[in-house]
């Protein structure tokens, strides 16, 4: 299966199917675009989903998202269209899917911080902090 961009922001893909090397993902980029980094959450997927996800896009990707809380899925934060780190965490439905994807970027932002001091990487978590 090849890339299924299926909702576009600025000319890029904000929610896609993907296929890394036979792992079928749905990514929905939850910030971006617009900043100089990005939140990502990727959703691990059945073939059958990935159909029906390309056949018929979910009109709410958040409460799609949701009712797959007991897989772990993982929040990506990239910085200047790389990869700065990753995390897997495990959605709960008592939480909105918007909180706990910037709870974790935000965690991720900060250690990314920390380990870039002085480096424009380092206002990350500041410009982060006015989603929240």
């Amino acid at each position: 299966m090849e890339t299924v961009a299926l909702d576009w922001a600025n000319g890029r893909p904000s929610l896609a199917v993907t296929d890394d090397h036979g792992d079928l993902r749905l990514r929905w980029m939850i910030i971006g675009h617009v900043e100089a980094f990005e939140v990502w959450l990727v959703v691990p997927v059945s073939e059958v989903e990935a159909n029906q996800i390309i056949e018929n896009p979910p009109i709410n990707v958040e409460d799609w998202v949701v009712g797959l809380s007991s897989r772990q899925v993982d929040v990506d934060l990239l910085v200047n269209d790389r990869l700065g780190l990753a995390e897997k965490i495990r959605l709960t439905p008592t939480r909105g899917v918007f909180e706990q994807v910037l709870d974790s970027a935000q965690r991720l932002a900060a250690e990314l911080a920390r380990a870039h001091r002085g480096d424009p990487v380092a206002d990350v978590p500041r410009e982060l902090a006015t989603y929240v």
